[in-house]
């Protein structure tokens, strides 16, 4: 059994628990739709990472082995279809809450900072599951945040997110 690839999973799962905990407040502060659809969806995400990491940890200890779990982002919506069906039922263009805006900021960071120590760790991997792994989990995180980055800019200044997806609608037709 690898200590430090035990290590890298407990660390993994701490920032897990910790994005589900923090998202968790977050919806229940949160008082506009899209901002309450992203963080719904985000918790969603966390559980389905940590019932994951969980399973390869144990795995793991066990065996010593890492297994094959394949992360199934097909059954889960992705981010940015939560965000577009999100911004497709508001009635109205309606600027965010600075509390909204703060909270999915905060989001933003820590999705940021689980990038990059996933890619750290596919990285450092020599073990072709493990790399998967982890190169699974930098791919989900991204959408994560390029979806909360896109419901910051629509929250920040609605008429302005809608002209530039109108202008790069317009430049590919």
């Amino acid at each position: 059994m690898d200590n430090n690839k035990l290590r890298a999973l407990k660390e993994a799962l701490k920032r897990e628990e910790e994005g589900k905990a923090y998202y968790q407040a977050a919806l229940m502060n949160t008082t506009n739709k899209l901002g309450k659809s992203m963080f719904e969806f985000l918790i969603r995400a966390e559980e389905s990472h940590i019932q994951k990491i969980n399973q390869i940890y144990e795995s793991l200890e066990k065996s010593g082995k890492w297994t094959n779990i394949i992360l199934t982002q097909e059954e889960e919506k992705s981010g940015k279809t939560v965000c577009a069906e999100a911004l497709n039922s508001l009635k109205e263009n309606i600027k965010g809450e600075v509390n909204d805006i703060q909270a999915l900021k905060l989001a933003l960071k820590m999705e940021d900072e689980s990038i990059k120590f996933y890619q750290c760790q596919a990285e450092a991997s020599e073990d072709l599951l493990e790399k998967k792994f982890y190169l699974l989990l930098v791919n989900e995180e991204t959408d994560h945040w390029l979806s909360i980055l896109e419901s910051i800019e629509y929250l920040e200044d609605p008429q302005g997110y809608f002209h530039q997806k109108e202008m790069i609608r317009s430049m590919f037709m």
